[in-house]
């Protein structure tokens, strides 16, 4: 069984060559081509006839014969073939050039800003060589977008225009300017290897293949968006769509790995929301706050009362509050992970990266810096984000003797399960006990998970519109329309 996980798993992971590099695994997986991700449909209807190749052979396996270990794996191994399978009969409900960071536009831009190695003439090299290939994906993505809008998806107007915007921003601004330029040019200097001549060659040589290739793929996909605009739905539910339905119960099932019902997931999130908007109250009153107002003005006014933050105060606040957990983990942890967290700052942020198994990238808890942060909510982000919650959970598994598949593949019910038990585990270990600002930040981000299940269903199952589900959101949050938007 164990050569079976090993020799299936790198068989499908190549598949993924972005992957291999963001995993740090290229000395067992291979980096032999200079490649990035293929993102045809043609090419992802491959992908999942070895799927069920390799679901099949799994099956013939005597489970009663395998020890407990490998049969646990070959359970997991199993569900996440099914499900691979099942997502991929609802492909055309994707909406791939939008705006969010798990589209290939965003994903594009961040492996070549943060994820590609670039401590080597080499490194350099295939940087050039892979950054001469983002205009072929992006004519995948081109065609991707033209077979959803031939079936008669497009992605909801409002969401659209934000994808038009942050993509022409890329097309129409300074090649310098650019990400993809800028991170070359500030990193190829430390290349010690390189003579100061040849740095400067592969400098011009980025910025030409960003002028003349990048930023016209970006231009042309910013005229196919602008073409659908008109066409383009006001709703912004999938149930809108023929089949919507049916991929919503896959959708439920792939992030919850559950059974559960949209109906049951809505009623989970307001019963939810009646308990968490209680404990709200109590501890707002214990701090002398009117209990009349409502939650928008209630944590306008804690955020004003707990404190103000920006630029380099922000990071340097989180860097403290991450070092302090870090070390009060012996608190409730036995075993913690080898790799080092750290704090990178930007222009967006409130998300983890994990690091890489060479050690190239250490973990990573993306924090915004740009703009100004209530300190109330900074405790319960970083215990979410980095410990104990995303990276303890995500760098230890990957130092565990498991199957790849189970050291790398993340479960969104079990990742973000464990991210808010550990915002809990925090207050239950006392963490909050001199910090009441901060135990209402906790609180208002459960509110935020409580309220996205009956947000979610609200707009999926039950058709909400995109002004009904902000004011939902901003009543049973507290949070500003800002937050809303870019939350």
């Amino acid at each position: 069984a164990e050569d079976f996980f090993r020799v299936s798993w790198r068989w499908l992971l190549q598949r993924t060559p972005e992957a291999i590099i963001e995993l740090g695994v290229q000395s067992r997986y291979g980096n032999g081509e200079i490649l990035l991700n293929d993102v045809s449909d043609g090419y992802r209807e491959v992908t999942a006839a070895l799927h069920r190749v390799v679901l099949d052979s799994l099956r013939e396996f005597d489970r009663e014969a395998l020890s407990p270990q490998d049969r646990l794996s070959r359970d997991v191994y199993e569900w996440y073939l099914e499900d691979q399978l099942q997502g991929e009969r609802y492909r055309l409900f994707e909406y791939p050039a939008s705006s969010f960071i798990t589209s290939v536009p965003s994903n594009t831009e961040f492996f070549f800003t943060d994820i590609h190695p670039l401590d080597s003439e080499q490194d350099a090299r295939e940087y050039l060589a892979r950054l001469r290939l983002v205009d072929n994906k992006f004519e995948q993505l081109r065609a991707s977008v033209a077979a959803r809008a031939e079936a008669g998806i497009i992605e909801p107007a409002i969401t659209l225009d934000w994808a038009i915007d942050a993509l022409r921003s890329v097309s129409r601004t300074r090649v310098t300017s650019t990400d993809y330029y800028r991170r070359f040019n500030r990193d190829i200097d430390a290349v010690s290897e390189l003579e100061p001549a040849l740095a400067e060659a592969l400098r011009d040589e980025v910025k030409s293949v960003v002028d003349q290739e990048i930023q016209p793929a970006y231009g042309a996909l910013v005229a196919d968006l602008e073409a659908l605009r008109d066409r383009a739905p006001q709703a912004i539910g999938v149930g809108q769509f023929e089949g919507g339905d049916e991929f919503y119960a896959w959708a439920l099932r792939h992030h919850t790995t559950s059974d559960l019902t949209a109906e049951q997931v809505h009623q989970l999130g307001q019963a939810q929301l009646e308990r968490v908007h209680r404990e709200i109250r109590s501890a707002a009153k214990a701090l002398g706050y009117n209990n009349r107002d409502d939650l928008v003005s209630l944590f306008e006014r804690i955020a004003a009362d707990g404190g103000l933050l920006s630029g380099e105060d922000i990071l340097e606040t989180y860097e403290q509050i991450v070092a302090d957990a870090q070390g009060r983990l012996g608190e409730a942890f036995g075993q913690l992970p080898q790799q080092e967290v750290v704090v990178i700052g930007g222009s967006t942020g409130g998300f983890y990266v994990a690091g890489s198994e060479d050690g190239s990238r250490p973990g990573a808890f993306y924090a915004a810096t740009v703009g100004q942060e209530a300190s109330f909510i900074m405790p319960t982000l970083a215990y979410h984000e980095a410990v104990p919650g995303h990276h303890l959970q995500i760098a230890l598994a990957q130092e565990q003797p498991l199957p790849d598949f189970r050291r790398y593949t993340n479960y969104t019910a079990f990742v973000e399960g464990w991210a808010l038990y550990a915002e809990r585990l925090a207050w239950e270990l006392g963490w909050y006990q001199n910090d009441p600002y901060g135990d209402l930040g906790r609180l208002q981000f459960e509110a935020i998970r409580a309220t996205r299940l009956a947000l979610d269903t609200g707009i999926h199952a039950y058709g909400w519109s995109w002004g009904e589900a902000v004011s939902f959101y901003q009543r049973n949050t507290g949070s500003s329309q800002r937050m809303a938007e870019g939350n």
